[in-house]
C-alpha cells in the first residue's frame, strides 16, 4: 500500500492529550481518598484489570492460535469519494498474508494496491512490496480492537471470532482499504497445475533480430494491459551502436509498438515496471522510460557494472542483481540497485559464479536457478541457491537436470521455471547441440520442485525459450528460433490458475 506522513493527525492527537492532562490537574478533588486510581473492581470484588487481560489473551488466541496463524483477505473494498470499489479476488488482494505470532504481525502485501484509484482497474498497481514486521497493541480499555503500524492498520475481532481490518493509506486523501480476513488453509496456497501447461499462440512479434541465450526481458503491465519485451537488436545498427529495442504488445487493441534507443551496451537486458515507468536494466546502463514509450528514456544511468547473462529480481524500489564481471573469474555477487537514488550496494557473494540463471525474489529470499559458471560455457548445473537478503546467508537446492539457461517468474508462493537442457549433437563445444525445453514449479513453502508437462513444439534442434513472465493468471513465454529465422519468435501463453 502507499504510505506517506500522518504527522498532522499525530500532532493533533498529542495536543488533545496535553489538554486532557491539563484539565485533569485542575480537579479540586484530586486527593480525595475515595477516588480509586489503582484499578477498578467489579461487584464481587474482583479486578476488572484482570478480566481485561484475560479477554485480551483470548483475543490473541483467536489471532495466533497460541502460536502462529496466517490469515488471508476474504473480502476487500476501497473507499472512494464516489463510493466503495470492490477488489475481492484481485491478484493484488489474493496474495496478501497477515501472520500473527504472539503480539507480533508480519504483513506480506506482495503486489501493491493503488489507493488513489477511482476505478477497480486502476487499483492494479505494478509494484511488488517487501514484508512488513510490526507489533500489535490493544486500544485502551479494549479487548477486541487492536492497531499496528502506528495506527495505519486497525483490527477488530467480533464476538464470533471473525476478523476485520482497515488499512489507512497516506495521505488521508487516498481511500482506506476495508477488509475481512479468514484463516488461510493449505488449500488456499497456489499449487502447480495438475494437468501441466497447455500453451496457445498469442502473437508473433515484429521481426526481433537475434535473441538467443537469454538476452531479453519480458514483463506484463496491469495499468497498460500490455506485455513488454526488451532486447538488443543487432540487425538495426546505425553504424556506431546496436539499439536497445522495446516492443509493447497491447492486449486491448492488439497493437504492437516499437521503441529504439541507440546506445552502446552489452547484449543482456532485463525489465521492471514501477507505476508509469518502465526500466530496462542492461549490462552497463539502467534506462528509465515513460511506459507509453515513443521516446528516448527519461533517464539513463551508467551503473558501472560489467554484466552479461545476469539474473535480476525486483522488490520495492530495488533491483537485486546476480552476476559478476564477465571478464574475470569470480563468484557472482548479489548487488542491490535502488531505482530512485541510483545507489548500488554489494550485499553478498554466492558460493559460485552463475550466468544464464533465472532469478526471483519472494519474502526477502532470492532464488537462483541452475545456469552455468561461464557465460559461454558448455557445463550446466543443477545446483541452485537461496540468498537471504535479511541475513546474508546462502543455502542450496537442486534442479532435476543440469540447466544451461533458466528463466523464473513468481506468483504467490510459487516460482515457475523454464529451463533448457541439451543433447550433444556433434563435437563438444560446437554450436550444434539439440536444445530441449522444460518447465517446472518451485514451491517456496516446502522447497519442492514439480516438473510440468507442456505442449510446445520442440522437435527442431534450435527452438528454445527466450524469456517468460506471469501476467493475468497466465504464464507467457517468448519462444522460437531466431538464429535461423529472425521472424520465428512468438509469444505463447498457458493458464496457471
Amino acid at each position: 500500500m502507499i504510505f506517506k506522513s500522518y504527522s498532522i493527525r499525530i500532532l493533533v492527537l498529542l495536543f488533545a492529550g496535553v489538554l486532557f492532562v491539563g484539565c485533569s490537574s485542575d480537579d479540586d478533588n484530586q486527593d480525595d481518598p475515595t477516588d480509586d486510581t489503582t484499578g477498578g473492581t467489579d461487584d464481587d470484588g474482583g479486578s476488572t484489570d484482570d478480566d481485561l487481560e484475560v479477554a485480551r489473551q483470548a483475543s490473541l488466541d483467536v489471532l495466533n492460535g497460541g502460536d502462529t496463524i496466517t490469515w488471508k483477505i476474504a473480502t476487500a473494498f476501497l473507499e472512494t469519494a464516489s463510493g466503495n470499489l470492490e477488489l475481492t479476488g484481485n491478484f493484488n488482494i489474493e496474495d496478501d498474508e497477515f501472520i500473527f505470532s504472539g503480539t507480533n504481525l508480519e504483513w506480506r502485501p506482495a503486489n501493491d494496491v493503488r489507493t488513489d484509484a477511482t476505478t477497480a482497474d486502476e487499483t492494479l498497481r505494478d509494484y511488488y512490496r517487501s514484508p512488513i514486521e510490526t507489533s500489535i497493541t490493544f486500544e485502551p480499555e479494549s479487548s477486541s480492537e487492536l492497531t499496528a503500524l502506528d495506527g495505519r492498520i486497525s483490527f477488530s475481532i467480533a464476538d464470533d471470532g471473525s476478523l476485520s481490518a482497515v488499512i489507512r493509506p497516506l495521505p488521508k486523501g487516498d481511500g482506506d482499504l476495508l477488509l475481512t480476513l479468514t484463516q488461510k488453509t493449505e488449500a488456499d496456497y497456489a499449487a502447480p497445475p495438475a494437468a501441466g501447461l497447455n500453451f496457445t499462440f498469442d502473437v508473433t512479434l515484429l521481426a526481433p533480430g537475434y535473441m538467443g541465450d537469454g538476452n531479453g526481458g519480458l514483463i506484463g503491465s496491469y495499468s497498460e494491459n500490455s506485455l513488454f519485451l526488451v532486447h538488443r537488436d543487432d540487425t538495426q545498427s546505425d553504424g556506431t551502436s546496436n539499439p536497445e529495442r522495446i516492443l509493447k504488445y497491447n492486449f486491448t487493441d492488439g497493437t504492437q509498438t516499437e521503441n529504439l534507443f541507440f546506445q552502446s551496451d552489452f547484449v543482456t537486458k532485463r525489465l521492471n515496471i514501477i507505476d508509469d515507468q518502465l526500466i530496462a536494466f542492461g549490462g552497463q546502463f539502467a534506462n528509465t522510460y515513460d511506459i507509453a514509450l515513443g521516446a528516448d528514456p527519461v533517464s539513463s544511468f551508467n551503473h558501472g557494472l560489467v554484466l552479461t547473462r545476469f539474473g535480476l529480481a525486483v522488490q520495492d524500489d530495488n533491483a537485486f542483481i546476480v552476476g559478476t564481471d564477465f571478464t574475470a573469474t569470480a563468484n557472482s555477487n548479489v548487488t542491490r540497485y535502488n531505482y530512485l537514488t541510483d545507489a548500488l550496494e554489494v550485499l553478498g557473494t554466492l558460493p559460485a559464479a552463475r550466468f544464464h540463471a533465472g532469478t526471483e525474489l519472494i519474502n526477502n529470499k532470492l532464488y537462483v536457478f541452475g545456469g552455468r559458471d561461464d557465460f559461454s560455457g558448455e557445463i550446466a548445473f543443477t545446483e541452485s541457491f537461496i540468498y537471504d537478503v535479511d541475513t546474508g546467508g546462502t543455502s542450496t537446492f537442486d534442479l532435476p537436470e543440469p540447466a544451461f539457461n533458466t528463466y523464473a517468474a513468481r506468483v504467490e508462493n510459487l516460482i515457475y521455471v523454464a529451463y533448457e537442457t541439451r543433447v550433444e549433437a556433434g563435437e563438444p563445444g560446437t554450436f550444434d547441440d539439440d536444445r530441449n525445453i522444460n518447465f517446472g514449479v518451485y514451491d517456496t513453502l516446502d522447497g519442492s520442485f514439480t516438473v510440468l508437462a507442456d505442449n510446445l513444439e520442440d522437435s527442431d534442434e534450435r527452438s528454445t525459450i527466450h524469456a517468460i513472465t506471469i501476467f493475468n493468471g497466465k504464464l507467457y513465454v517468448v519462444y522460437g528460433n531466431p538464429i535461423t529465422d529472425e521472424n520465428d519468435v512468438q509469444i505463447y501463453s498457458a493458464p496457471i490458475e
